[in-house]
């Protein structure tokens, strides 16, 4: 098994395991809803944009000729934190632990770019993958709900054994709520990183997105991962439903 960077040619590989990993993985979302995601998020154009980016990483796992998993990751550089977006393996190479030499490569790659915080996240309903987490060295931060395709669903943020989490800021919101806003998280916009806000310090109540470009707070995110800016237009691509919280 070798762990390499991703070739341009093998694109439509890692759409097709992306497509294949999220059926098996996530299937209580519906076909509907990862098809919707796949043409999304690994779109010729989104490729395109991905592998100009010195802030997302991709790793495959390749036998022999063949694609049978990958990893992608976003660096943030203004943090040094990595995240862990996607680790997926296709469900007829699984069991033969692709996932761990994969997971282990890109932590290395990570902290090789400087990174001194990794972290990642698993929908609660994936036992297979909280179960990963767990037993590679990374414990559950917090938990909180996210909306999929209208749909309510818990997910589980996870972070190296040890990691603390910083103290969230204070700010009133345009409508006039106290929230607080995490600056050590963060999500690229087009013209300035987002950054997520919530009703309380510990994190469980998402209120919306601060938008650095205009300080406004009452941005919101859809159900495939865009963010939008209601006052200055600054934008941010979906790469999955909820990147920002990686």
């Amino acid at each position: 098994m070798e762990i390499r960077p991703l070739d341009a040619t093998e694109i439509d590989s890692v759409r097709r395991i992306a497509r294949e990993s999220l059926a098996a993985s996530y299937g209580v979302l519906g076909d509907e809803t990862i098809e919707t995601a796949i043409e999304e998020w690994y779109a010729a154009d989104a490729f395109d944009e991905y592998l100009a980016s010195d802030e997302m990483v991709f790793l495959v796992a390749a036998d022999e000729d063949d694609v049978v998993g990958f990893s992608q990751s976003h660096i943030v550089e203004t943090v040094d934190k990595g995240r862990i977006l996607w680790l997926h393996v296709a469900p007829e190479h699984r069991g033969r632990h692709i996932a761990t030499e994969l997971f282990d490569a890109t932590r290395e790659l990570l902290t090789e770019r400087g990174t001194e915080r990794i972290t990642g996240l698993v929908l609660a309903e994936n036992d297979e993958g909280n179960h990963f987490y767990t037993t590679h060295g990374f414990e559950k931060l917090y938990d909180r709900t996210i909306t999929i395709a209208g749909n309510v669903h818990v997910e589980n943020v996870y972070g190296e054994e040890g990691t603390e989490l910083g103290e969230l800021a204070p700010r009133t919101a345009t409508d006039g709520e106290q929230i607080y806003v995490d600056f050590e998280e963060s999500s690229r916009g087009s013209s300035g990183p987002f950054h997520p806000s919530y009703l309380e310090q510990d994190r469980t109540q998402l209120y919306g997105w601060y938008c650095s470009n205009c300080d406004t707070t009452d941005n919101a995110m859809d159900s495939m991962g865009h963010i939008k800016c209601n006052q200055c237009g600054n934008l941010r691509k979906a790469t999955r439903w909820d990147a920002a919280y990686l």
